[in-house]
């Protein structure tokens, strides 16, 4: 193989290593970056879960728990405990269905509703409970679209305006609230209430001997939190080129229905991926992964980003997730353009290298293989030339030896023919493999005393040889 040909093969080698090295790098970064990329989404996401969870508390249930305790002392409740502690058990249960039944056959205030709707229970809910004047000033509505309380009974002792029931007790918020002292509920949607989204918050109520009092219930409008949600995607959207497609944000309850969402889901539709929840485990037994990546509708590979609910303070949370969805292409469009731009820099340079390497091969492998050729040439001239002689002793000998039959002296002198060929031998194996008779003869033809031993006779020729 050609010396230039052998130099291209080696770089061709170490470029192979080459790439391979560079790809297990590459797939080494690449790896990295998703990695810090999905981390910080997935902090985005814890963010804005949590920023839900704190305002759930500290906007709404921690106002829910200052208002109960201002109606520890009111009248109208007070009045409402009074007036069934008098009775006994039995008269209590009578009075509590029959009101109840006639509660629920009204579709307008009766008088008996309108004398609750007027005490001054209702009056405090409407006039300082409703109206929660630095949430109104920032949102135009009232946060709390229904509130009412129910006395230690269960029964309504106050309210906003007319509700479903009048007897409360058997709803699991109220049996809670009682058992822990308050309850945060589950976005809902409550048309009774004249809003969509609703949330309940309900808080225990006591006096200053902790003695039970009642229950108040809250029906939060909801639609306060989704706009976090709406904020998240404008926020995520400033670092693409701007189009809805690229990203949406759900929040999604502990049933996996869509809360919120910027894309276009129905409340409460089931959200279409599969996320395992916070306390899930993956089915290798692994935890769960903060992000799966997955097919949409359209075919297109998308990557699901979800933080779930930690609750706050004394709020241990519904079970909620936050989801951010991006198209892979765009999330990942900087690992994308970095592994084509280093594509493109390794074939850039194996072809610049090869040509490099090409000329360079070529340049010092010139006078090798020129001195090889002219070698080469030599030998086969040698070979050629070695036949040559070979032949014209043989044609001489048949000519001698056919003069001889006619009668005519021989035209050549085979003495030096036998020289001849006794120089050939000696040049192709040595000296030492011509016997005696024709190491004679090659002495002859240096003037050598023939008669000596052939060793002399060997080392007196090598000499004149030597000597030119």
């Amino acid at each position: 193989m050609k010396l230039w040909l052998k130099i291209l093969l080696g770089f061709l080698v170490l470029v192979a290593l080459g790439i391979i090295a560079a790809m297990i790098i590459l797939d080494n970064s690449e790896n990295a970056l998703e990695n810090e990329l999905i981390s910080s989404r997935h902090a985005i996401a814890q963010e804005a879960m949590r920023e839900i969870d704190m305002g759930i508390v500290n906007g709404e249930l921690d106002q829910v728990q200052k208002d109960a305790w201002v109606l520890r002392n009111n009248r109208a409740l007070k009045e409402s405990n009074s007036f069934f502690e008098n009775m006994s058990e039995e008269e209590r249960e009578d009075y509590i269905q029959e009101k109840d039944k006639e509660w629920q056959e009204s579709e307008n205030l009766t008088g008996f509703m309108r004398e609750i709707y007027e005490n001054d229970l209702s009056n405090k809910i409407l006039n300082e409970i409703q109206i929660e004047k630095t949430y109104i000033e920032l949102h135009k509505q009232s946060p709390f679209p229904e509130v009412f309380v129910t006395n230690k009974y269960g029964v309504v002792a106050g309210m906003s305006g007319k509700i479903s029931d009048y007897y409360q007790a058997d709803e699991n918020w109220w049996k809670q609230a009682k058992k822990k002292g308050f309850y945060a509920g589950d976005v809902r949607i409550d048309a009774s209430a004249g809003i969509v989204m609703a949330m309940d918050l309900v808080v225990k109520i006591e006096d200053e001997e902790g003695n039970f009092q009642g229950i108040l219930k809250a029906v939060l409008d909801a639609d306060k939190f989704m706009g976090i949600v709406e904020n998240i995607k404008k926020e995520e959207l400033k670092h693409f080129s701007g189009s809805r497609e690229e990203m949406e944000a759900h929040l999604v309850n502990n049933e996996g229905e869509i809360i919120h969402s910027t894309a276009d889901y129905d409340s409460f539709e089931k959200f279409p991926y599969a996320i395992c929840g916070k306390e899930e485990k993956a089915p290798e037994g692994e935890e769960c992964k903060k992000w799966i990546k997955t097919e949409n509708k359209e075919g297109k590979e998308i990557l699901l980003v979800h933080a779930h609910s930690e609750g706050y303070r004394e709020y241990e949370g519904r079970g909620w997730s936050f989801i951010l969805e991006y198209e892979v292409e765009e999330i990942l469009l900087p690992l994308i353009n970095l592994r084509k731009d280093v594509y493109l820099v390794i074939f850039l340079s194996v072809i610049i290298g090869f040509i490099v390497i090409y000329f360079i091969a070529r340049r010092i492998s010139g006078p090798e293989e020129k001195l090889r050729e002219k070698t080469e040439q030599l030998e086969d001239f040698a070979r050629l030339s070695s036949g040559r002689e070979e032949k014209m002793i043989e044609l001489k000998e048949k000519i001698n030896q056919l003069e001889k039959e006619i009668g005519r002296e021989p035209s050549f002198d085979m003495e030096k023919i036998e020289q001849v060929k006794a120089e050939e031998k000696a040049k192709e194996r040595g000296l030492e493999s011509l016997d005696y008779k024709e190491l004679q003869k090659m002495a002859k033809k240096y003037n050598i005393e023939a008669t000596q031993k052939k060793d002399k006779l060997i080392k007196k020729i090598k000499k004149i040889r030597e000597n030119g």
